[in-house]
């Protein structure tokens, strides 16, 4: 993991991306003290696993019976 000052991240930008790209993370730092105050990382598009319903997944039915609503009702002004 390479840190790099605000300043040096301007100027190499494209570089950086670059190096992000490939896997790597950076970090950016700020001030005389180097503080800390961003983490670059490449983005992985990972989705969440499918989960599984519990034991009372398949009692469950839903059931609508009249479903008629008017334009009153549906704004809430009855």
């Amino acid at each position: 993991m390479k840190s790099y000052t605000i300043g040096e991240f301007k100027r190499k930008l494209p570089d950086i991306l670059a190096e992000v790209a490939q896997g790597d993370t950076v970090v950016v730092e700020k001030g005389r003290k180097r503080e800390k105050v961003a983490l670059l990382s490449p983005f992985r598009d990972e989705k969440a696993p499918k989960r599984k319903l519990g034991p009372l997944a398949s009692r469950g039915r839903l059931k609508i019976k009249n479903w008629e609503m008017d334009e009153a009702s549906l704004l809430g002004e009855d």
